[in-house]
């Protein structure tokens, strides 16, 4: 069970987990939950990822994210730059162009993304070495 985060404030009515297992957290939603919606959707972790080596062209970034369509990584990208994680800059003279780079909140994700990519790493080997221990005591 998670530690709690404090007491509640009012008007704020606490997560529950699945069936009514309890409260979650107490408090503090608002920060995580404006997170979440900054980089919870799907892509948005690893178009930032990709723009820490540096700013991209639409079509560099189209080819470094492998299995993403276009409809989706242009609204990934509308989404980041509303959210003030992205920055959009129409380049003219010669051939017109648009570059993406991370603004300084973007820059600021860039820790907290690895130590979420870290956890996940660690999760799904210590879920795969469960699955093993399973199979080997069965």
């Amino acid at each position: 069970m998670l530690p709690s985060l404090g007491p509640p404030r009012p008007g704020l009515s606490p997560l529950r987990g699945p069936k009514g297992a309890g409260p979650v957290f107490q408090s503090g939603l608002g920060g995580l939950e404006a997170a979440a919606r900054a980089i919870g959707a799907r892509w948005a972790p690893s178009i930032v990822h990709v723009l820490s080596a540096g700013d991209r062209r639409f079509g560099e970034l189209q080819r470094e994210l492998t299995g993403i369509s276009q409809k989706v990584l242009i609204q990934r990208l509308r989404e980041l730059e509303r959210d003030g994680v992205v920055r959009r800059q129409a380049i003219s003279g010669g051939p017109r162009h648009v570059r993406y780079t991370l603004t300084p909140l973007g820059l600021q994700l860039l820790p907290i993304l690895e130590l979420l990519r870290d956890w996940g790493a660690q999760r799904q080997a210590g879920l795969t070495s469960e699955g093993r221990r399973s199979a080997d005591s069965a």
